[in-house]
């Protein structure tokens, strides 16, 4: 660990505090859900297990897992919780991997708001005139 601070917000971070994910490989050499056999592409929707780090496709910790509320690693029998399911990849949540840009979300969102108040102050004629004019000259500061 060379800089000892979490990639995202800057907290202190320690050895102790990361997972080590265990990857299964086919006989292709493709890293592939162990239990389903399921070969990950940027479709698969990928976890893995906090306790054990093991790496599973979504299907596979949904349907043995989640479903019938047996809520011990597939491959290891180790016991976890809800909480113990680490989102690597979801394709139908592209923010799930994407967590870098959280902060720039934000600033870009808070942007936006301030934009489009004086958007509305501007019609109303609160900036430089009346109504439209308003308008006009808020386009043309941008």
């Amino acid at each position: 660990m060379k800089f000892k601070r979490h990639p995202i917000t800057g907290q202190p971070l320690a050895l102790k505090d990361l997972v080590k994910l265990n990857f299964h490989k086919n006989t292709d050499g493709e890293y592939a859900c162990p239990v389903m056999g399921k070969v990950f592409t940027v479709h698969t929707h990928i976890v893995a297990i906090k306790t054990s780090g093991n790496v599973y496709c979504w299907d596979a910790v949904e349907e043995l897992c989640v479903k019938p509320k047996n809520w011990k690693d597939l491959i290891t029998d180790e016991p976890f919780t809800r909480k113990d399911i680490i989102q690597i990849q979801d394709p139908m949540n592209l923010e799930v991997g994407d967590r870098a840009a959280e902060g720039e979300g934000k600033e870009k969102e808070e942007a936006e708001v301030v934009a489009l108040e004086e958007v509305e102050e501007a019609e109303k004629g609160g900036v430089g005139g009346e109504g439209g004019e308003g308008w006009r000259s808020w386009r043309r500061r941008w």
